[in-house]
């Protein structure tokens, strides 16, 4: 393995004597775990290590856990957004992150997520990327994508990926809401596979889906794959902006609209859609609606 796996600040990882690798985001002096440049450059230097475990046929899958008691990730680092002004810095910073991203999604070895208390954000966009995922039925546990209530949309490619998963009817307003959903509510609508009862139970239920080569359906359930073709999803498009309408005003949160926009024209072709997204994060996170609001949400974390 060409990168020096010990030197890791924010993750631990090892490969057990059953061959199945193990990634555990613990960051450092924080009681939470977030995502940020740093932290990527690290997963980046795991998912290098497991693909080329992988060629080699020393590794039958990889996992990945949190050391916080707090949860999984609770989101992107944010904070790393601040000083930037220019939508190319962020488009920069978010191509980096997908481009890791998807390499876990494309592991020749199942990617498994094993998932307790807060996942959201970015921690759910990075979880969609992976292969399988287990959740604890614990009440802490909550999923979901609230990044509209800080006046963006996701933007690592969690709007492809949720909508390939749920589905437009449940995928949609969950994002327009930003609403956090618990794990069964979460594994009905098809973000999580496999529910234990416990954080205890993850590891051996993690290491069961590695060694049976479990994987989420290659596609979702055809009428799911209906509602996004083009007559379903302009319907939907427009009564979604119609509901959304009746709430918030354009001008002030900006974020909803351009999310349904999205959905309107590129829901239909996930590969287009990926692009769109980030050509629309950027403007959305340099805005000053968007700062507001990331303004106001610090304010109630004090």
């Amino acid at each position: 393995m060409a990168a020096d796996l010990s030197a890791l600040k924010h993750w631990r990882f090892h490969i057990d004597f059953e061959n199945i690798a193990w990634a555990t985001f613990d960051q450092q002096s924080e009681s939470a775990n977030t995502l940020g440049q740093q932290s990527f450059t690290e997963l980046e230097s795991i998912v290098s290590a497991v693909e080329d475990a992988a060629k080699r046929g020393e590794v039958r899958g990889l996992v990945f856990m949190s050391g916080k008691e707090s949860g999984f990730i609770a989101g992107a680092d944010i904070r790393e957004f601040e000083t930037m002004t220019r939508e190319a810095d962020v488009e920069q910073v978010v191509k980096t992150a997908t481009a890791i991203l998807d390499r876990i999604e494309r592991l020749p070895v199942p990617a498994i997520a094993a998932i307790h208390g807060y996942c959201v954000g970015g921690g759910l966009e990075f979880v969609m990327a992976c292969h399988y995922r287990i959740a604890t039925r614990e009440d802490n546990t909550r999923l979901g994508l609230p990044e509209v209530k800080l006046g963006i949309i996701p933007g690592l490619h969690g709007t492809v990926r949720m909508l390939r998963l749920a589905g437009p009817m449940d995928a949609m307003p969950a994002m327009l809401a930003g609403r956090l959903l618990r794990a069964s509510a979460a594994r009905a609508a098809g973000l999580v596979d496999q529910l234990v009862a416990t954080r205890h139970e993850l590891k051996w239920a993690a290491r069961r889906a590695v060694l049976q080569k479990r994987k989420s359906p290659a596609k979702p359930a055809w009428w799911k794959r209906q509602l996004s073709a083009g007559p379903a999803r302009t319907y939907l498009a427009k009564k979604m902006r119609e509901e959304t309408s009746a709430k918030v005003r354009e001008e002030h949160y900006p974020a909803p609209f351009r999310l349904i926009e999205l959905f309107e024209k590129f829901g239909g072709d996930p590969r287009r859609m990926a692009v769109a997204e980030t050509r629309y994060f950027a403007p959305l996170m340099v805005s000053e609606q968007s700062r507001n609001l990331r303004r106001v949400f610090k304010l109630s974390e004090m």
